[in-house]
């Protein structure tokens, strides 16, 4: 007599900590590639405030300067790039900055609040490339602001650690500054 076992389905399961170390050390053999991936970044986010004004029919918005800068102080311990793009909003951060693995760029909000007449080309494509920041950095500082929303500021220790997101002041530019504090 045969016993027929109840079907059960199952989802594979991860250990957080160890998928990240395995991200950052194992994927960028070339510890400098965060530097690329910030200054990527950034051009994104000055590509979507160009397409941004383009849709709007609003040049004007895009021509205050479009900049990235790289600064770096502290004899070279700190190193800061900066950029005046279109920022990030809480929600952002939440639903996009704070998890690995999902691309604003790529996203179905992104392609729902674009205009199709406009062709969007982005550089970000798989949502990890923040990652590498942490080869060479003890401590990361994220300042962004999204014309229209408040100010925040990311604070992150470690990998394993929380994230502290707290309101910037009231005269927080438009568009993100992210600051290593090299290792």
């Amino acid at each position: 007599r045969r016993i027929m076992a109840r079907a059960s389905t199952h989802k594979f399961q991860t250990q957080a900590r160890e998928i990240l170390d395995l991200m950052v050390y194992s994927v960028y053999s070339n510890k400098d590639i965060f530097l690329r991936a910030l200054i990527s970044n950034s051009s994104d986010a000055l590509d979507k405030l160009r397409f941004r004004a383009i849709e709007e029919q609003d040049l004007a918005a895009f021509a205050a300067d479009p900049h990235v800068r790289l600064t770096v102080e502290g004899a070279g311990r700190v190193l800061e790039v900066s950029d005046n793009g279109i920022g990030m909003d809480r929600q952002w951060i939440e639903k996009y900055f704070l998890k690995v693995g999902i691309s604003f760029y790529q996203s179905g909000d992104l392609k729902t609040i674009n205009n199709s007449q406009v062709d969007c080309h982005f550089i970000s494509k798989f949502g990890i490339g923040f990652l590498s920041s942490f080869l060479t950095s003890d401590r990361i500082v994220i300042q962004t602001r999204k014309k229209g929303h408040p100010g925040l500021i990311i604070t992150i220790n470690s990998l394993q650690d929380y994230f502290d997101v707290r309101f910037a002041s009231d005269d927080c530019p438009c568009g993100t500054e992210v600051t290593l504090f090299l290792s």
